[in-house]
This record gives structure tokens, C-alpha cells and sequence, in this order.
């Protein structure tokens, strides 16, 4: 391989208020004579030639396929962007209810992305590092906003050691192709697959897509697109503007978005007025003979992120939407969340059982225990989870498209994620030294268990005699037994406890028993016995404080032999 290139589908998550319309022109430089740099196949992350070599006149194995949007008619300039930004750029590629030209289908499978480029870094060949640019393309973009605030389906491809100069300092120009067959990238015709026709304050709307580049070039000094004037020489091009002529790709707009720039505020701007405007020269290459996209072939802003096990979850902690999001078959979702001690976590995944099936898992930091999980037959799935600790706890979130899905499962999704401190009261008696048969376990859990652990106890809500949305959660429990609360006034032995059963008993006094209920493996949450009328505070008034603990049956070779264990207790003063 003679050029090292590493692909991957980055987020950009940037931020930046849009400005009004500002010149460009400064960018615009003479561009160095432009030569082929070859095709490099991202799906296997090898790169091929014509039969001369790199720097001949002719590629040698492009993709396949018709081409869908098209600038493509070099004049000798290019834009200078080394400042390190972003820079983006709209197009339109038709759906099957756009006006004239009326689309061949609703969505396009892509197969190529060819543009030509400036560089001032080294090449590979002679030492150096190669050229270093981010190329992307987004699925719905409106002009003069953000990435960030855009698109479910956004693909960067970040590409090094590509061609580059000679000299190390001296301008060089090449035209590559970037085949992503078999990658799955997929650009929806209007930008969600039905033309909305409204337009912006710049003259633009919902309907556009955007092409994006980063170059990353260590080199001071210059590297950029090579840009085109529309409208001059013909091609094959699918779509063209009205009135343009071939060479102009549908929609196009000389309105550029910079963001995160060494050299220039973060902003829109032109590159100048009327017959003057020039853009960077690209060639998308894809399937425009009725063949739809199928399934959900579109990753997320953050599958770059490598968020697909456990261990590379994506820290989420100041997040409460996060929108535009797919999970398909295979290629699970983790996210990482830090719950402060008391807090409640509640996640929901929201999307159409029509598209396809999610199911949604709550683990701990390292995925190793279970916390909650929801995996109905409809839209939407919810989880919960108390931490009863004294101390933060790092809880993962996995989204996943259900196995009963088959092996092309997937759908789109929007999560919401809080966390909030609803809890009245505080833990006690925790599974320590005095445990029986040596069965202690965690610090924040009762006696060891036959599910391997200790369970937990965790009061949330209010205890309030007018307000009251008072209840527990237990988790860790075997699922499918008997278990009941139980009431006190009194704690056992100055809050430690006596050995009982499996476990210890915490609470005593006006004891209280709720009604029987079945036990799930993971957490469940019991309420509708805990309010203050049937079970509270009301039984002797608000100001009294009562204590509560779980009880449950563990019949499966438990250490004493009786066959039940129970959780640590919570102590909590009722208000009125």
C-alpha cells in the first residue's frame, strides 16, 4: 500500500452561532496543476492506480455508479483552509416529489465521493506524513447552521497519508476518489425523502444536503479544495440546476458554513457575488436507477466514537436529549452515564415499532451486572435505577435492536436521559461482617444471595402524607420468588442488625407487612403498597419515622438452610 489511510465516521460535535453573509474571496488562491492520486477503497483500506502509477492521467478502478451530484469543472484556483475548520457546503439531490428535475427514487445509495484538493505537506512517498482531511457528507442540512444541530445519518471519512507534495512547503494539486461501496451510506433525496420547498433567509431550505471538509495538514500555510465555476463543461451528471447546464450540481449554493476556524470567525459566508461564484470541485457518485437504500443504512454522529461495547461506552453526563440516533443488528449502542448517590436515573429510547424493534439495558460501569431492561412489542422502552450508595456510580445504557428482529433489525431512535433527587430518607444495615455463614457483599447491598450478590433497597419519591409518591426499588434479587416490606418503627440492633435467614433483620416495633409480590431478576420498583393511606405515615402520623426492608425467598442452596434472605433496610421521617 503505498498510501496509509484509516477511515472513520466522526462526529464534529462543534457549536457556533450563524452570521450574516461575509466574503471569502481572501481564500482564494492560484492552484497548483492538478494530478490523479489513485482510488482509495475505504471498505478494505487499499488504494489502486491506473496502470502508470500514481500522478498519471487516468483513475484505475472507480466505483460504479451514476453521478448524483456534480461540481466538477476545475479553474485554477483553490480555497485555502488551513486554518484547521470545518468548512460545509449545500446541494440537492431530488426525491420522487421534488419539481422538475422530479427524482429517480426517495433515497440514493452512495458508492463514490471524487474531489480534488490542494496540499503543502510532504508526501508519504518522500518521507512525510501525506495529506490529512476529513471528508463528510450529510444526510439533511440547512444552510448557515451548525453540524451539530443537523442530520441523523452523518458520515466523515478521515483520510491520511493521502498524495501530497513532493517538497515539504510546496503547493501541490491531486484528484482522488474515496470508494465507500458496501459502507452503507445512503444521501435521502430532499434530505428526508420528500421535497419541502420552503426556503431560508438565504434563499435555501430543509431540502439540501451537505459536503464538508477538515484539513488537518501540520504544514503552515496552505491546503484546500480545488474550486469550480458552475455551468461551463458538460458530463454525465443525473441532476443538474435549471438553466445552469451540466457541471452544476442541483441546488448548489457558493454559501459556506466555517466553524472552528484558526482563521476566521465561525460563520457563513460567500466566496463572491454572481457570476463570480466559484465552488469546491466534487463528484458524488451512487445508485439513481430505482434501487432505494434499504433497511437503516445510515450510522449515527456517533458511531466514530467506536460507542459499540461496553468498554468504549459514550459519556453522556450532561445530556438530556440526544436526538438522531440508529441501533441495527449487531451494532449495539452503549452510552455511560455517572449517577450521583440518591439520584434516580430514567432512560427512554423513543421509536416506531413500525421501523423496527428496540430493546433498551441498564447495566453497571463495566456491563457485568444487570441493573434494569425493557424489551416490550411496542414503540417506545423506559428503565430505571436508584443508586442507594454513598458514593457516584457509573451505569451504562445499551440500546440494541431486538434479536426477534432478524439479522437486519434496526430502527431510528431518540433517547432521554435524567437524573433527579427525589429520594426521602437513607440506607442502613448493609451486608457486612455480620452476615450469616460469612455471606457478606457489597457495601451498598444486604447479605450475599444465590444470584451472586447482595440485593438492594432504595426508597424514591416523596414521603408526604399529602403528597405522597413514596416507594422502593429493590434490585438484585433472584427473579421469580415471593417477596413482601416490611414495616418498622425500631432498628435492630442500633442499625446493624440480626442474622436472619440468609440475611439480616433490620427493622421491628408496629411492625407492617405489604402484600406479596413477585420478585424479577434485575430491579423492581413497588409503589402502589407504600402510599402514606395504606401503608405510611398515616398509620400514626406525620413526624414519626419508619423503617423499611424487603424480604425474599432464596430457596436454592442458601447457606443456613431457611431459604430466604433479605435486603438492607431505609429509614425515612414522613412530612405532612
Amino acid at each position: 500500500m503505498r498510501y496509509s489511510t484509516s477511515l472513520c465516521l466522526t462526529s464534529l460535535l462543534v457549536g457556533g452561532a450563524s452570521f450574516g453573509q461575509q466574503t471569502f474571496q481572501g481564500r482564494i488562491q492560484p492552484a497548483p496543476p492538478v494530478t490523479i492520486g489513485g482510488v482509495y477503497h475505504a471498505s478494505t483500506g487499499a488504494w489502486s492506480y491506473s496502470s502508470a502509477g500514481p500522478g498519471s492521467s487516468a483513475l484505475a478502478g472507480p466505483p460504479a455508479g451514476d453521478v448524483l451530484f456534480n461540481n466538477s469543472n476545475p479553474i485554477a484556483f483553490y480555497a485555502n483552509e488551513s486554518g484547521g475548520g470545518t468548512t460545509s457546503y449545500i446541494g440537492r439531490i431530488p426525491s420522487l416529489t421534488s419539481p422538475a428535475p422530479v427524482g429517480t427514487q426517495n433515497s440514493y445509495p452512495v458508492t463514490g465521493i471524487e474531489f480534488e484538493y490542494a496540499t503543502s505537506e510532504l508526501d508519504v512517498a518522500s518521507g512525510g506524513p501525506g495529506a490529512h482531511f476529513v471528508i463528510g457528507l450529510v444526510d439533511k442540512r440547512e444552510s448557515c447552521t451548525s453540524l451539530a444541530d443537523n442530520a441523523p445519518a452523518t458520515y466523515f471519512i478521515d483520510v491520511v497519508g493521502a498524495p501530497a507534495s513532493p517538497v515539504a512547503g510546496q503547493l501541490s494539486g491531486h484528484q482522488i476518489t474515496i470508494d465507500v461501496s458496501g459502507l452503507g451510506i445512503c444521501l435521502s433525496g430532499d434530505g428526508d425523502g420528500a421535497y419541502d420547498g420552503t426556503t431560508d433567509q438565504f434563499g435555501y431550505g430543509p431540502d439540501a444536503f451537505a459536503y464538508t471538509l477538515q484539513f488537518l495538514d501540520t504544514v503552515s500555510g496552505n491546503a484546500g479544495w480545488i474550486v469550480s465555476k458552475p455551468g461551463q463543461a458538460s458530463d454525465n451528471t443525473v441532476f443538474t440546476t435549471s438553466g445552469i447546464g451540466p457541471g452544476g450540481g442541483l441546488g448548489w449554493s457558493d454559501v459556506v458554513y466555517v466553524e472552528d476556524d484558526g482563521a476566521d470567525a465561525t460563520g457563513c459566508y460567500t466566496y463572491g457575488p454572481g457570476p463570480d461564484t466559484i465552488l469546491p470541485t466534487l463528484k458524488i457518485l451512487g445508485v439513481a436507477d430505482g434501487v432505494e437504500c434499504t433497511g437503516c443504512p445510515n450510522d449515527d454522529r456517533y458511531e466514530a466514537l467506536g460507542n459499540d461495547d461496553c468498554g468504549s461506552a459514550l459519556e453522556l453526563n450532561n445530556a438530556s436529549l440526544v436526538e438522531n440516533l440508529t441501533a441495527k443488528t449487531g451494532d449495539e449502542d452503549y452510552f455511560r452515564v455517572t449517577v450521583q448517590p440518591g439520584d434516580r436515573l430514567d432512560v427512554s429510547v423513543l421509536f416506531s415499532q413500525a421501523q423496527g424493534d428496540l430493546d433498551l439495558r441498564l447495566w453497571n460501569a463495566d456491563c457485568t451486572t444487570q441493573l434494569d431492561a425493557s424489551s416490550s412489542t411496542s414503540d417506545n422502552e423506559s428503565v430505571s435505577w436508584i443508586n442507594g450508595a454513598a458514593n457516584a456510580a457509573d451505569v451504562t445504557i445499551e440500546v440494541l435492536a431486538s434479536p426477534s428482529g432478524g439479522p437486519s433489525a434496526c430502527a431510528d431512535y431518540d433517547m432521554t436521559i435524567s437524573a433527579v433527587t427525589p429520594v426521602s430518607g437513607s440506607g442502613y444495615c448493609y451486608g457486612t461482617s455480620q452476615c450469616p455463614c460469612s455471606g457478606a457483599a457489597g457495601a451498598d447491598e444486604g447479605c450475599l444471595n444465590t444470584a451472586g450478590n447482595g440485593a438492594t433497597f432504595v426508597a424514591n419519591g416523596t414521603a408526604s402524607i399529602s403528597n405522597d409518591t413514596f416507594g422502593f426499588q429493590v434490585s438484585g434479587v433472584p427473579g421469580d420468588k415471593p417477596g413482601l416490606i416490611l414495616r418498622g418503627a425500631n432498628q435492630v440492633a442500633g442499625g446493624l442488625g440480626n442474622p436472619a435467614g440468609d440475611g439480616l433483620l433490620c427493622t421491628a416495633g408496629q411492625s407492617a407487612r405489604s402484600r406479596v409480590q413477585v420478585t424479577s431478576a434485575g430491579s423492581t420498583t413497588y409503589t402502589e403498597f407504600d402510599t402514606g393511606i395504606s401503608f405510611g405515615a398515616a398509620s400514626y402520623g406525620a413526624g414519626v419515622t419508619a423503617n423499611y426492608q424487603f424480604w425474599y425467598r432464596d430457596p436454592s442452596n442458601t447457606c443456613s438452610g431457611a431459604g430466604f434472605n433479605f435486603t438492607n433496610a431505609w429509614t425515612v421521617t414522613w412530612g405532612n
